[in-house]
């Protein structure tokens, strides 16, 4: 979020409860506001034609890959937005469910099956009955991150996978190229404390995806990563 003080992307929540946040930069501290969604997708993702698959996105194939994800399992891709990464599932596993507070655009030439969720709330699966979760630049949206790592946790099935991917803090480009509604940001050391409290961490890297600019991201890929990703197990 933009702090109101200092006008620098570090204002980030401290707690859900109290409904406040601080900046990193200015120390300001103030309540905040919830970002307003209503035309997210369309500005971060439909203005520019692009092809995002396992072809042109190297953190989609390395999540994936390590996931490795079968036709027989249930999987969830939670904050699917446009459902990218549900599509590419879809082709081999055709149980994948994309869920987002709108999936309208994501239903678009897909037989994927999508469904409409508030990813803040609990997720409406039973406990122990999912065998894998991807779950890509979401959680940082969230303004209660921790409850969102329990209730991926709780639908897990004993030894089920999550693949997650997040805004890296520690990005050298950070002030430059930002996302104004993210609720709260980690450097690599921060979500590994975070994340360990839930899963046992498999891989937890700095990363990229930068598919919009494909050819080109084979080489900027190895420099520039915005991104953290995550592949955890539940034990």
């Amino acid at each position: 979020m933009i702090c109101p003080n200092c006008n620098r992307p570090y204002f980030f929540i401290l707690a859900d409860a109290s409904r406040s946040a601080s900046c990193l930069r200015c120390g300001h501290e103030d309540t905040f506001r919830l970002p307003d969604y209503s035309d997210y997708h369309q500005k971060k993702y439909l203005r520019k034609n692009y092809a995002r698959n396992t072809g042109t996105d190297p953190q989609m194939r390395k999540m994936l890959r390590e996931l490795n994800v079968s036709s027989e399992e249930k999987i969830l891709d939670i904050g699917c937005g446009i459902g990218d990464y549900t599509k590419e599932i879809y082709k081999i596993n055709q149980k994948v469910i994309g869920l987002d507070r709108d999936v309208e655009e994501a239903k678009r030439n897909s037989s994927a099956f999508f469904q409409k969720h508030d990813c803040n709330n609990p997720l409406p699966f039973p406990d122990n009955s999912i065998d894998k979760i991807v779950s890509v630049n979401l959680i940082e949206h969230l303004h209660n991150f921790e409850y969102f790592l329990g209730e991926c946790r709780r639908v897990l099935k004993k030894g089920g996978k999550i693949g997650i991917t997040t805004a890296n803090l520690d990005f050298f480009l950070h002030a430059f190229f930002y996302d104004e509604t993210h609720m709260h940001e980690w450097t690599l050391g921060e979500f590994q404390n975070l994340a360990q409290t839930y899963f046992e961490i498999e891989l937890l890297e700095k990363s990229s995806s930068m598919f919009k600019y494909y050819p080109l991201n084979s080489i900027t890929t190895l420099f520039l990563k915005p991104d953290l990703l995550l592949i955890g197990t539940k034990l």
